[in-house]
């Protein structure tokens, strides 16, 4: 016994891919700033004056040619320093030496 057996396969695979992208991007940015500045500054210049005044006046009363006096760290040593610096400058003392009680009162 002869059996002969034919077997044809046909297979077709046909794949069709389509891709589509469609993006849209709409970015819309407002920014809206408004700044208000309100600036009081007020300045009690009577106290200002006060200070230079009376750091002149103990200058002027207590402080003579040759001495030796210590400086503090309050408010109107620097105002002591220019009272100080000017009459040296102008002859009225001489030899006048300060001595720094700290080292912001030497800087300056």
């Amino acid at each position: 016994m002869n059996i002969d057996i034919d077997i044809d396969i046909d297979i077709d695979i046909n794949i069709d891919v389509n891709i589509d992208i469609n993006i849209d991007v709409n970015i819309e940015i407002k920014i809206d700033i408004n700044i208000d500045i309100n600036i009081d500054i007020n300045i009690d210049i009577t106290n200002y004056i006060n200070t230079y005044s009376y750091a002149y006046k103990a200058v002027d009363e207590y402080v003579q040619s040759n001495m030796t006096i210590g400086l503090g760290t309050g408010s109107t040593v620097f105002y002591v320093l220019e009272r100080i610096d000017n009459l040296l400058k102008s002859g009225k003392l001489k030899d006048v030496v300060c001595i720094p009680t700290s080292i912001d009162t030497e800087l300056k």
